[in-house]
């Protein structure tokens, strides 16, 4: 609402979301040049819920999302890969 009303940019919203979520934005590098995980996820669901899996690290998926609060797409995907499901937070570590 506050981005339709022009309150606040886009950008800044992104900005003060991830800053209180303690996540970092996705950089160019970090996209893979090819779709991974393509035989578990179906590129349907991933455009619907605007969800990239960016690669993997150790027993964990990271991926790249437009609304990291979005839980369904999260627990989603994550019953779809069978494995843990991340956003990488700015430690380089990974968060649920």
């Amino acid at each position: 609402m506050l981005t339709r009303l022009g309150v606040v940019s886009d950008r800044d919203l992104a900005d003060a979301l991830a800053d209180h979520l303690a996540l970092e934005f996705a950089r160019r590098e970090d996209f893979p040049a090819a779709p991974i995980l393509e035989e578990k996820l179906r590129r349907g669901f991933l455009r619907d819920k605007q969800v990239i899996p960016l690669g993997e690290r150790g027993d964990a998926v990271v991926v790249a999302m437009v609304n990291p609060l979005d839980r369904y797409a999260c627990d989603a995907a994550r019953f779809a890969v069978g494995e843990p499901f991340f956003m990488p937070d700015p430690e380089g570590s990974a968060r649920a």
